[in-house]
Formats: C-alpha cells, structure tokens, sequence
C-alpha cells in the first residue's frame, strides 16, 4: 500500500490519494465473495461455499465489489494515516474508489485533520498585574450589611420614614397578580431596593390603619397599612462580634472581613488577568478551526443547558417557548462561543507541545479523586471507567491545557502571579464520568 499524495485544503481537510496492489485488491475480493454468499443462501450451496460466477449472476458483480471495499478501504486507510502522520479529527470520505481486477485500487480519501496552529511570540508577552487592595469603605460597607443581618424590627409609633418596614395586606389586585396577590401580608420596606420606587413613595408618611391605592404592572393594587416597624441595629462593639462571629473582639471580626474581601478580590483579579493573557495569546495565534469540532462544542453547550434546564423543571420545549425561539436560533446562538472554546483549546495544545507540559501522576490522581467525589463513586470505579470510555485521555488534555495557562500567566506577569494548573477538568465533557 502506498500514499502518493498529502495535500492539505481549506477548512483543516487533508487529502490523500492511496494506491493498494493489485494483489491486495485480489484478496478482498475473494473475501467479498465469500461474504455475500454467506448473506444470500444461494440454493444448492452451503453458505459461503458458492462458486464466484454463481455468486455474482445470483446477486451481481457490484455487491461483491462493495463488500471488498468495506474490507479494504478502512485497512488501506488506517495504514496510509499511519504512513502521512496526519490526525484526523473526523470519519475519512472515499472518493474514485472503484475496483478493476488486476489493476491496483486508487483511492481519494479526505479528512478533517487537526489544524495547524502558527503561536505568536507568546514568551515575549508582558501584561502588568496590579493587586487590589481592599479599603477601609468596604469594609465598613460589610460590617454594616452584616450589622443589618442581626437587626430588630420594633413596633414604632407614627408615620412610616424611609428605612421604616410597613406590614401590609393587599385587599385587591388584578387577576394574574403574583406578588401582590389579594389577602397576602408583606414587609416592605420604605426606600429598599425590593420594594418598587413607586410604591416607597406612597408608603412614605403612612401610619396603621391608612389605605393606600397603587398602580402596578398588571393594575391597581389597594393596600391596607396593618403596622410600622423601626429597624433597630445592634451597637458595633465586641458583644456583636461575638454574636456575629466566632471572634472575640469588634477588631479581630474586622480584620477577619477584610482578609476575606482581600482574598476574593485577589481570586477575581487573578482570574480576570487569566483570562486577558489567554486572550492576548489566542489572538496572536493563527489557526483554522475545523467545522467538525464547532459544531460537537456547540451541542456540548447545548447538552449543558439542556441539564440545567432539567434541574430547574423545565422542558427543552417549554424553554424555547419562553425565549421565543426555535432551536436553530439557539444553536446558531451558541456557535460563537463554541468557536472561542475550541479555537482556545488548540492554542493551548500548541502551547504545552511546544513547552512540553504534562500533568503529573499526582496531578491525575488527584483529578480522579475530585470527580469521585463529585460523582459518590470510588476513585477505582471512576479511573476504569475513565479509561474504558476514553475520558482518561480527555482528563489529561485538560489538565495539560491547565498548565500550559499557568505557564502563560507566570510568564506574562513576570512571575507577579502564579496560576494554580488546577487538578479538575475545564468542563463537564472533558473528564466528567
């Protein structure tokens, strides 16, 4: 078998034309032959014992010529990928690939194959990194959302104010009203961000007792003022850091607020500069990417949403119904983000072949472990079927993508940051059992 040609097309397609011997081609034939009598049951032959003129004037000299192709092109094919070093990405098409006795077999087979990917100078790359530093304003802003937490509503004499809670009964509303619907009591509170301006503003002045009429989105809505409550903070003083935390004093609770607002500011900045390198990189690079892999990303995101919508009790029917659209409007919806995702996956390849980044063993042990813990199953039962499905291979890829973004963020930053080449999977397809 021979591979007289490679030659590399539009879109990540690679065509190679392949040449099987006459010999080879003899052999597949006879195979051919032996299995469609099998298949026919041509009288007065045992299956599989007809003679080949038999054979081909009870069912034709085509279907013995196709089954040799079955047999033939799939081996042929598998050994020229071998030959060329391509990877495919998807099934082969065969072109001109029809038989002649005595003559070798030439055959066209065309492919998607992974892309090239051209890297831009990605080792040069410099993004500065500046750390946040959390102020004193926040903090504060904190401790009083956490003060407001532990507050009492009093009963308070007199018109309502803003801050002020109003206990209300709804004695009317339209039909097809929901949160206001008649005869429900709510607390309301005067000039909070829960109670429609509007309505605050009619509340306001308003003692127990008062009827108060109010235009909502669906109608008017009549209300009947039952009582006025004061809000009440606690005193910032040690006794409520003991009330509020496990921390002794007003100051090791303050303290305690900030480290935690440091922490998640530095976890989102970190996250943000991640995702500024990784963009820069991407594009700086080139690479074609290949319609075949948007389009099963695109119905990994789709199977994404479909589960989530299936916790939430909804129907893929009934979700489209409420967005108003069809599902090929949001399948072409998802496209460009599916396209982002792979085009960033490539790059990430390139980027750990090029440095040569593997996971370590510890770093795939300890991804296992996290999906076991995740699935309830035991690491054992979740490797062998990782390794039975394919998805071991899936895990390492992703956790190699993981380092190479971590190289990328030390480099850039100048070593000003340290990405984390995190032991679990990018995504749910490419390690979830």
């Amino acid at each position: 078998m021979k591979v007289l040609s490679v030659r590399r097309e539009p879109g990540s397609t690679a065509v190679l034309e392949i040449e099987v011997p006459e010999d080879r081609v003899a052999r597949a034939v006879a195979q051919g032959v032996v299995k469609v009598s099998q298949r026919a049951r041509i009288p007065g032959f045992r299956p599989g014992r007809a003679p080949r003129p038999v054979v081909e004037r009870y069912v034709g000299r085509d279907a013995v010529y196709e089954e040799a192709l079955e047999r033939l092109l799939p081996e042929a094919y598998g050994e020229a990928v071998r030959q060329s070093g391509i990877r495919p990405i998807s099934r082969p098409r065969f072109e001109q690939a029809q038989i002649e006795e005595g003559k070798p077999l030439r055959v066209v087979a065309r492919v998607e194959v992974e892309p090239e990917v051209k890297l831009g100078d990605y080792r040069e790359l410099r993004i500065p990194f500046d750390e946040p530093r959390v102020g004193e304003e926040e903090v504060q802003r904190t401790l009083e959302a956490l003060r407001a937490r532990y507050a009492q509503l009093l009963p308070k004499q007199g018109p309502a104010s803003a801050g002020d809670f109003v206990l209300v009964q709804v004695l009317q509303a339209p039909e097809g009203e929901r949160r206001f619907a008649q005869g429900r009591e709510l607390m309301l509170e005067v000039g909070g961000g829960e109670t429609p301006q509007t309505l605050s503003a009619l509340l306001e002045g308003r003692s127990a007792g008062d009827e108060v009429e109010w235009e909502g989105e669906a109608g008017p809505v009549r209300f009947s003022v039952v009582e006025v409550r004061l809000r009440e903070l606690p005193a910032l003083d040690d006794a409520f850091a003991q009330t509020a935390s496990d921390h002794q004093t007003l100051a090791e609770l303050r303290e305690d607020l900030r480290a935690r607002l440091q922490a998640r500011a530095s976890a989102q900045a970190r996250a943000e500069y991640e995702q500024r390198v990784l963009q820069a990189v991407v594009d700086s690079s080139h690479v074609e990417v290949p319609e075949s892999l948007v389009h099963a990303e695109v119905h990994s995101l789709l199977e994404d949403l479909e589960e989530e919508l299936r916790r939430r009790g909804l129907s893929w029917d009934r979700y489209l119904q409420l967005v108003g659209k069809s599902a090929e409007q949001v399948h072409d919806e998802f496209r460009p983000q599916a396209e982002s995702r792979v085009r960033t996956r490539l790059v990430l390849d390139a980027v750990a072949e090029a440095e040569g980044l593997q996971p370590s063993e510890e770093e795939v042990a300890q991804a296992v472990q996290n999906l076991a813990e995740d699935s309830g199953r035991s690491p054992e039962e979740v490797r062998e079927l990782l390794e039975r499905t394919g998805g071991m291979a899936r895990l390492r890829a992703s956790l190699r993508r993981r380092r190479a973004v971590a190289y990328l963020v030390e480099r850039a930053s100048g070593g000003a940051v340290t990405a984390e080449a995190t032991s679990r999977p990018e995504s749910r397809e490419e390690g979830e059992p």
